[in-house]
């Protein structure tokens, strides 16, 4: 039943840096497997895809693939490149917003990014990643540790 499905507010997003660059590879599926102990437990997987538009949504899903009803289409993407011109981090959400409300962040996992992720061994690979984000004022920062599977 079409009228059932969830429908993604489709904001026009505004890509800003190397955001436009490195977006179509950012787009994939992420497994968790590592977390703060403020992010819900039942997160599993998050997706950043395109939307009909064109612009990015971020969706997250439990183990049995269920979507969960929160989701992000943002605002604004600012991406940066390293210095050998690789992808670094990718900052989307309301960048307006000084308190970083409403943000969230995708970047290359480090060992120094680990340091409020369960489990603590976790190995750094080329498809290794760190999801934060903040909601504001009484809300938890989370963080997650993904590994990019497509």
């Amino acid at each position: 039943m079409e009228w059932m499905k969830r429908k993604f507010i489709d904001v026009d997003t505004v890509m800003t840096g190397d955001a436009a660059a490195l977006m179509p590879n950012m787009y994939g599926t992420y497994r968790v497997v590592g977390k703060s102990n403020k992010v819900n437990p039942n997160i599993s997987q998050i997706k950043l895809t395109r939307s009909e538009k064109g612009n990015p949504v971020l969706r997250f899903f439990d183990k049995s693939g269920k979507e969960f009803e929160s989701w992000s289409t943002p605002q604004e993407c600012y991406g940066r490149k390293s210095e050998s011109g690789a992808f670094s981090s990718l900052l989307c959400g309301r960048l307006g917003d000084r308190k970083g409300r409403g943000q969230f962040e995708l970047s290359k996992e480090s060992s120094d990014s680990l340091r409020n992720i369960y489990p603590k061994n976790l190995p750094i690979t080329d498809n290794a990643y760190h999801y934060y984000s903040y909601e504001g004022f009484g809300s938890p920062i989370v963080e997650m540790s993904l590994q990019k599977t497509e």
